[in-house]
């Protein structure tokens, strides 16, 4: 009963505070600055691990996880954009300008979120993004060596017929790991972005439940968008995939806030 109260009061302060602006805000920026920040972690990362091929891989495939089943055809022309490209001085540029710009949205969604008003100094606030893009090499870095160790863990399996590790493997790296990352960055990104103190047990649940909601809403969504495909086809003809996609990161900010 309590959760039911929690969770209407956040719907309806989202209305108040204009959630679907600040949603529609951070959907734009986001998609600006996905495919150079993406090429930006995928160039340092493999450099810093010496393993650009394997890291490659696993990152692409951690993108794939992100976007629900009906926008695969999209995630897959990312996809190929972000293996096939070299990051340059242009690409670091646009992703510095446009990631940047998506910092100040979430920054300012949630700093009306919390009732927090003004703005940061532009230091730090440009120190604050650097800290964010650490974390999510941190978590990436992380995830990626939990990946190796399940790697190592199945191919015990030759030598230790009995272990039987292959299924709960598979729903470990596609369905609990990604969830777990997310729960950390957006656990990171309440506790950092707002002008005011957030109690360590706020941001955890905020966490918890923007992670646990994303996963669930891949799920709806893919399923509501199929049997309602044929309907926005209609309308959006060969843009129907990516105006999904749209309402898809629409939806996925949403939840964030």
């Amino acid at each position: 009963m309590i959760m039911t109260r929690i969770l209407l009061k956040s719907f309806v302060d989202f209305y108040q505070d204009d959630g679907p602006m600040l949603a529609g805000a951070i959907s734009c920026f986001f998609m600006m600055s996905f495919i150079p920040f993406s090429l930006f972690l995928v160039s340092i990362l493999g450099y810093l691990l010496g393993q650009p091929g394997q890291f490659d891989g696993f990152f692409r495939a951690q993108i794939i996880n992100l976007f629900p089943q009906i926008t695969d055809r999209l995630a897959a022309e990312i996809n190929s954009i972000i293996h096939y490209r070299e990051i340059g001085i242009v690409n670091l540029l646009l992703y510095v300008v446009f990631s940047y710009q998506l910092y100040m949205s979430l920054e300012k969604a949630l700093g009306k979120i919390f009732k927090v008003n003004g703005k940061r100094h532009a230091i730090l606030s440009f120190l604050i993004a650097l800290a964010i893009v650490t974390l999510v090499i941190v978590f990436l870095v992380f995830s990626f060596a939990i990946s190796g160790v399940i790697a190592l863990a199945e191919k015990l399996h030759n030598y230790f017929p009995a272990l039987h590790i292959g299924v709960l493997m598979s729903i470990f790296s596609r369905f609990l790991l990604p969830a777990f990352l997310l729960f950390l960055l957006a656990t990171s990104l309440y506790l950092l972005l707002p002008r005011k103190k957030i109690s360590l047990h706020h941001a955890l649940w905020g966490g918890l439940f923007a992670s646990i909601f994303f996963e669930a809403a891949k799920h709806v969504f893919t399923f509501y968008v199929t049997s309602k495909i044929s309907r926005l086809g209609s309308i959006y003809g060969s843009l129907t995939v990516i105006v999904t996609l749209l309402i898809w990161l629409f939806y996925s900010a949403s939840i964030f806030l």
